[in-house]
């Protein structure tokens, strides 16, 4: 019953690709999973709700990746704006 509903919420966090209701940033999203363990949680029960982990792994990648991008092509600044844009087929 735990784990059912466990799942129910991950799989509602994914709704949206993490994109809430525009008030919180995809980066912000991912950093909050990140902070709280995520990736371990994933490593660890990767069944529990195979959306959530695939969509975490996806949004951290380019979380991540967002800032080499930007010095590659010499537009970083000391403030990474927010990454707001859903990267899920639509």
């Amino acid at each position: 019953m735990v784990r059912d509903t466990l799942a129910s919420c991950l799989l509602g966090c994914t709704g949206r690709g993490f994109d809430g209701a525009g008030h919180l940033p995809v980066r912000d999203c991912v950093r909050l999973f990140e902070d709280a363990g995520a990736s371990e949680f994933i490593e660890k029960y990767p069944e529990l709700c195979p959306e959530f982990a695939s969509l975490y792994r996806e949004k951290r990648h380019l979380w991540k990746a967002v800032p080499s991008i930007r010095r590659k092509h010499g537009t970083t600044t000391a403030d990474d704006p927010p990454l707001t844009v859903s990267f899920l087929p639509r």
